[in-house]
């Protein structure tokens, strides 16, 4: 109940708003762990990366993601700010809160996306699985899983 309870006649705007951002989030963050996922899996495929630890190509990785997600999440909250201003130029610190999950939310999934378009591949290897069969299916669906989470859970938290 007491979720419930927490909704008021103001919240549900936004969390309506919030509701129209989700599929930038999972869009974005699924495209950083594919990419990812590809890069290892040609690499294993190649011989580039069978020589490198694990750790070695986490911390290649994860510079170039960190610069992504700073990116994405600054510029996504620069959009999610004016499409907010556009529809309610009245702003509200709930509007600002609003932003602040959203580009936080961006950074995070895209992080965890590449986290896992990273280990999967190596962990099916190690499996004795084919790592190209982590780049498909599997990675897509725990990324939208997961940067719907984290972005709706920021959102609760932040925005309430």
């Amino acid at each position: 109940m007491f979720f419930f309870e927490k909704f008021s006649e103001g919240s549900s705007i936004v969390y309506t708003a919030a509701l129209a951002f989700v599929p930038m989030i999972a869009a974005i963050s699924g495209n950083a762990g594919l990419q990812t996922s590809a890069i290892v899996v040609s690499g294993l495929a190649t011989g580039h990366l069978v020589a490198l630890r694990l750790s070695q190509v986490f911390t290649r990785e994860v510079r170039i993601a960190v610069l992504v997600a700073l990116s994405c999440g600054v510029f996504g909250g620069v959009v999610c700010a004016f499409l907010l201003y556009l529809k309610a130029p009245e702003s509200t610190i709930k509007s600002v809160q609003l932003i602040f999950a959203f580009g936080m939310a961006m950074f995070s999934a895209i992080m965890v996306a590449t986290t896992l378009g990273l280990f999967l591949p190596f962990l099916f290897r190690r499996l004795g699985i084919d790592p190209a069969i982590s780049s498909g299916p599997l990675v897509t669906t725990a990324n939208d899983s997961i940067s719907v989470a984290i972005y709706m859970t920021l959102t609760l938290l932040l925005a309430t």
